[in-house]
């Protein structure tokens, strides 16, 4: 990741003290020097080494003495680049009866079926341990670090038997055991912020574009991420960013489906919702008008 601030300034060389003899009464002035004028005041007398009076004054700083802009105002005046060309997808470990976690299978397929390179992205995967404190630690760091464009975190449902699009998130209360038996702090994810949190991206239209598509998987929207890790990474997430992030639970392998086709339904998902997100990140385009005040269309 490139994290360079902008070109790097070269200062210009120290001019060195002319100590040519001045010119003789009557000689035009060299090359960048200027007569005084008839009225100027004679030179002050020299100094010696020792008195206060003689010695030099402080150098103005080099950003000043060359022009150059200073490092922190240089990085102050950086725009913002955005977020990264990233597409950053969890998938949960064992936990449970489920001693092979049917999300992380999916996911960790996703670079097979080749979506990245349509999208021409970078598609970082990881498998997130069912510990809430793995959660509250690592996964404001990832948004750190990527600064994705989007993240998408699956978990498994035995709830269902779709490609479940989670709509809302909750706070809390979070009071069952992860695989540490450990529980967060007050049972809450994020001290301070709202009850629910909801995906700013159009989950109806991602389950139309997977049903349109040629996965053989179906697609819902549920309002209930469950009050437990799934729930709790999705509102982590939400926090920094609701525009950006979603949760997607799929069913355990083979219930109906496979690894294989859940990937499948995984990529159509993010197709959809990676291109939700461009266009909420281009700038809206408005028609120049060059016409005068007043002036009459013809």
């Amino acid at each position: 990741m490139d994290l360079s601030t902008g070109p790097r300034v070269t200062p210009e060389p120290a001019r060195s003290e002319d100590s040519s003899p001045p010119p003789a009464n009557g000689s035009s002035p060299t090359a960048g020097e200027t007569t005084p004028p008839a009225d100027a005041s004679p030179p002050a007398p020299k100094q010696s080494p020792s008195s206060p009076s003689a010695q030099p004054a402080a150098l103005p700083p080099k950003a000043a003495a060359t022009g150059a802009i200073p490092r922190e105002l240089h990085l102050l005046m950086q725009p913002d680049d955005g977020p990264n060309d990233v597409i950053f997808v969890t998938g949960f470990g064992p936990f449970g009866t489920h001693v092979v976690n049917a999300s992380w299978e999916a996911v960790c397929r996703l670079h097979e079926v080749g979506v990245a390179e349509e999208l021409g992205v970078q598609l970082v995967i990881e498998e997130v341990p069912v510990t809430y404190e793995y959660v509250m630690r690592e996964i404001p760091k990832r948004w750190r670090e990527l600064r994705p464009r989007l993240v998408v975190h699956v978990g498994v449902s035995a709830h269902t038997m779709t490609l479940q699009l989670e709509r809302v998130s909750h706070n809390g209360p979070y009071q069952r055991d992860d695989v540490h038996q450990r529980t967060p702090p007050e049972h809450c994810c994020v001290p301070g912020r709202p009850s629910t949190l909801c995906t700013r991206l159009d989950l109806a239209r991602t389950c139309k574009a997977i049903g349109n598509s040629r996965s053989a998987i179906d697609a819902s929207v549920s309002d209930d991420a469950g009050h437990y890790l799934c729930d709790f990474i999705y509102f982590t997430s939400l926090s920094q960013d609701p525009g950006r992030a979603v949760f997607v639970h799929v069913p355990p392998l083979g219930m109906p489906y496979t690894a294989n086709q859940m990937a499948d339904g995984l990529a159509e998902a993010i197709r959809d919702l990676y291109g939700q997100v461009l266009e909420m990140d281009r700038p809206a385009v408005r028609a120049l008008d060059l016409s005068c005040p007043g002036q009459r269309r013809v």
